[in-house]
């Protein structure tokens, strides 16, 4: 089993119950977005990619302030969430007061990860993000001129990432930490993928992840490289060791841009989980973040929590159908929900 495994819910018997039950509860977790300004501009980035649910009503100049950011948190503490997941939308380290949420999430007793492209860096973030329960750096480029052309920045940027990379690695973090590279392959980097995991290793990361990108042409996206890119992403598993793994979801990602529309209506997963935007809206996941299909309530006058516990927001989430979404990179997890809370499973003694 992996940290990517849709069985970790089974560790979470009391959601489980409530899903069955029909009640409404707390997130496990939440994935929190402060800001969606951003430093760079990702040609593959989902929120600004025209035809894309995630980018119908998304603003790069919204931003939450450290007052509702912390009044967020204090609400997490009173629900009793267990984790956030401090994401873009933006780049999170752009926010001002970005070392200041991820201190207050782990001193409340929350875990807490992060996703960053890591290139804003000084002596106190470095400190902040070593005690993160994990950090994903997404760099999705094995040399600095496939980096500095998907990203639009100056090449010189992608050796500083891998020095941040090195540096946060090289410290003392917390004893569950892992530092880890995100690779979304696409059609200007599938070549590189095998070079950057290797980079990966050599900088003394804990994982390499590979993913697919998501964008409204599905599948048919990969059609003239999918070959060499599904076996390059098999050579990189080969670089596995004991210290170093490689999480190979290319094609659990191509999958699921195959399946098109999830064919149950349950989606157990916006009830454990849940997304709040920089726009102080909440939505059932990323993939229908910053649209009015994912759209399940307002932070904007009222706290998160009384959001969050308003009957509306309740039957909002009661009547999430999964099939109404264009594709779903969630359908393992909904699925293996749906077996967890099923009240009449079949032969469940053959074991």
């Amino acid at each position: 089993m992996t940290v990517y495994s849709p069985l970790k819910i089974i560790h979470h018997a009391e959601h489980l119950q409530s899903l069955r039950d029909s009640r409404h509860t707390a997130p496990v977790r939440i994935q929190l977005v402060p800001t969606n300004r951003c430093n760079q501009s990702c040609r593959g980035c989902a929120y600004r990619m025209a035809g894309y649910p995630s980018s119908e009503t998304f603003d790069d100049q919204e931003e939450l302030s450290w007052d509702k950011l912390q009044r967020i948190i204090c609400d997490c503490v009173v629900m009793g969430v267990k984790a956030v997941e401090i994401t873009g939308g933006g780049e999170p380290t752009v926010h001002p007061h970005f070392n200041d949420l991820c201190s207050l999430i782990v001193d409340s007793g929350i875990d807490l990860g992060v996703v960053t492209n890591g290139s804003i860096w000084s002596p106190r973030h470095a400190e902040t993000l070593a005690r993160a329960h994990w950090v994903r750096f997404s760099i999705d480029a094995g040399t600095a001129t496939t980096y500095a052309s998907y990203r639009q920045v100056s090449p010189v940027v992608y050796r500083l990432v891998r020095d941040h990379v090195r540096q946060l690695t090289d410290m003392q973090c917390h004893p569950d930490s892992l530092i880890g590279v995100g690779y979304v392959v696409n059609a200007d980097n599938w070549r590189d993928v095998l070079q950057a995991a290797e980079y990966a290793k050599d900088d003394g990361a804990d994982n390499f992840r590979i993913s697919a990108l998501f964008q409204p042409q599905g599948r048919q996206y990969f059609e003239t490289f999918f070959g060499e890119a599904r076996d390059l992403c098999k050579k990189a598993e080969g670089l596995a060791t004991d210290t170093f793994t490689v999480f190979n979801l290319f094609g659990d990602r191509l999958g699921d841009l195959e399946s098109g529309p999830p064919t149950a209506s349950l989606c157990g997963y916006s009830r454990l989980t849940t997304y709040l935007g920089a726009d102080s809206n909440a939505y059932t996941c990323c993939c229908n973040a910053y649209s009015a299909h994912g759209l399940i309530g307002s932070f904007r006058n009222q706290s998160f929590r009384r959001m969050w516990e308003a009957p509306t927001t309740q039957e909002k989430l009661l009547a999430v159908d999964a099939t109404q979404c264009q594709r779903c990179m969630y359908n393992t997890k909904n699925e293996t929900i749906a077996y967890a809370i099923d009240k009449n499973p079949k032969h469940v003694n053959f074991i």
